[in-house]
């Protein structure tokens, strides 16, 4: 602290007495350089020009209690902030810290008793009980700051001649702790959320017939591994399932599982969605970036659904990431490293994709290391009671109904061919649970579809003729196949297009997208 710290600029002297310069130190002065009588001395600039009076007694004062205490001045230097008080309570020191903190000037503090500085005047209470105290967080009102305190008496000789209190400013610290709190709240929720997922998950994992316990146990060997693994299989056979019990079984269970529906996502928009962005990237880009779905899913996996439906230019991205390890980030100079496993499913055929050249060959053999194909429901002989038993069970708690399944139901489910799979089913149940008023499912609470004439599979659409001495091209054929099975669908759906993408197993994104192709719409 130097004399200017104590400053009165309100001159009181008619003429000059000793004086001092304002930038002296108080630690470099002795008693014995300051007079006996003075009770205010000038305090003077480089050039000699008066600045105002301090209190001759307070500075004595001062310099008595700082030639009792070694090295004074090395405290200034402290980021901790640091008051002393002697032995009645009278504060004869703080650092630059103290006032940086706590906001005061010198004058105003230095040389009054702590008491009627402080409110709670812990540091008093160290003086007098002798014992020290620690708080971690103390509240400063005055300024509306939280402090971590650490206090302890000083003894010379066996006897209490002052204390000292060390704080730091923990407002900020706080403020994180709050924040990091409530992030950490999140995240329990977040991992609450992913066990009773994983319960439910385990739930809905039905069925014995030979092929399916087959996908299950091929999950439950990769699941120890980080390759990547190709799921297909028709849209609704339970490929998210299977995908999320290859996460739930592996080294990173605990760690994030993010889906991605690649169908979904407009091309314009699928870079920033996977890789994320910069501040000021492009043209609405949100302050502070963005964090794409890779780096989201660092030390955990990422699903890419419907990966038949990603644009050309992104495969070769998904590549450079699966090579490389790192993605690039838009409006980012250096690339992120980042440690997903990859986990991909599509119900399109993809080597057939690759010959029409809408799918990268080196991409495919990318992501299929593995490959797991899981069978439709129609393939998995009796699993579809199990199934239909387990959805009774589960829409029964839901909807607060004790139910069961008529023969004549279970002859209907048994024979119907489940174009759409499990989810097909779970929603069927779901209609039949919600329309039964009694205590058992009959065949008239199921939709209409599953009992109309025999409650067979639909019959396929007819392939078109071909003749014998006609040349087949191939590409051209399949081409005329898919366009009358989508006049089918449609024709079947009275025109609803949501109820043929359903029939088709087709997801909204590939199906307009092959209405164009078949020139159906324009």
């Amino acid at each position: 602290m130097k004399i200017s710290d104590f400053l009165n600029r309100v001159s009181v002297l008619d003429k000059a007495g000793m004086s001092l310069n304002g930038d002296t130190n108080i630690q470099d002065l002795r008693v014995e350089m300051l007079g006996k009588d003075e009770s205010l001395m000038d305090v003077l600039d480089e050039n000699g020009e008066k600045l105002g009076e301090v209190d001759s007694v307070n500075i004595r004062y001062l310099v008595t209690k700082y030639s009792e205490l070694p090295s004074m001045d090395l405290l200034d230097h402290f980021r901790e902030a640091i008051v002393i008080i002697d032995e009645k309570g009278r504060i004869f020191y703080i650092n630059e810290a103290y006032k940086k903190i706590l906001g005061v000037k010198a004058r105003k503090v230095v040389g009054k008793y702590i008491y009627d500085v402080e409110g709670s005047a812990l540091l008093y209470e160290v003086l007098k009980s002798g014992k020290a105290m620690v708080q971690e967080k103390h509240f400063v009102k005055s300024v509306n700051k939280y402090v971590s305190l650490r206090m302890c008496p000083l003894y010379k000789e066996n006897k209490i001649i002052g204390a000292f209190s060390i704080f730091t400013d923990i407002t900020e610290i706080d403020n994180l702790s709050n924040e990091v709190k409530r992030y950490s709240g999140i995240v329990d929720e977040y991992h609450r959320e992913k066990e009773a997922e994983s319960e439910t998950l385990r739930s809905q994992i039905i069925g014995n017939s030979p092929n399916f316990i087959h996908i299950l146990d091929q999950a439950g060997i990769v699941a120890k591994t980080d390759a990547a693994v190709l799921v297909t299989g028709a849209n609704g056979s339970g490929k998210e399932v299977i995908t999320k019990l290859i996460h739930m079984s592996s080294a990173r269970r605990s760690k994030p599982f993010i889906t991605v529906n690649c169908s979904a996502i407009p091309d314009s928009l699928i870079e920033s969605e996977l890789f994320g962005y910069e501040e000021g990237s492009f043209t609405g880009s949100r302050k502070g970036g963005q964090m794409g779905k890779f780096e989201l899913a660092n030390k955990g996996t990422i699903f890419l659904d419907e990966i038949g439906d990603m644009p050309l230019q992104m495969q070769a991205k998904l590549l450079r990431v699966l090579e490389l390890g790192e993605i690039e980030k838009i409006g980012r100079q250096k690339n992120v490293e980042v440690d997903v496993r990859v986990i991909a499913a599509t119900n399109q055929p993809l080597p057939e994709l690759i010959k029409q050249k809408k799918f990268r060959e080196d991409l495919y053999y990318r992501l299929n290391v593995v490959n797991l194909t899981i069978p439709s429901l129609k393939d998995r002989g009796n699993d579809v009671i199990l199934l239909a038993n387990h959805f009774a069970d589960v829409f029964g708690n839901k909807y607060s109904k004790r139910l069961t399944i008529s023969d004549e139901a279970y002859r209907a489910i048994a024979r119907y061919g489940w174009p759409g799979n499990v989810r097909e089913l779970q929603n069927s149940i779901e209609h039949a649970v919600i329309l039964c008023s009694g205590s058992t499912i009959l065949m008239e609470h199921l939709p209409g579809r599953i009992f109309a004439g025999d409650a067979a599979e639909p019959d396929a659409p007819s392939l078109p003729a071909i003749s014998k001495d006609e040349d087949v091209d191939y590409f051209r054929f399949m081409a005329n196949v898919e366009k009358q099975l989508m006049l089918e669908a449609l024709e079947r759906s009275s025109g609803s297009r949501t109820r043929a993408m359903e029939l088709l197993g087709l997801s909204r994104r590939t199906f307009y997208r092959k209405l164009k192709e078949n020139g159906i719409v324009p």
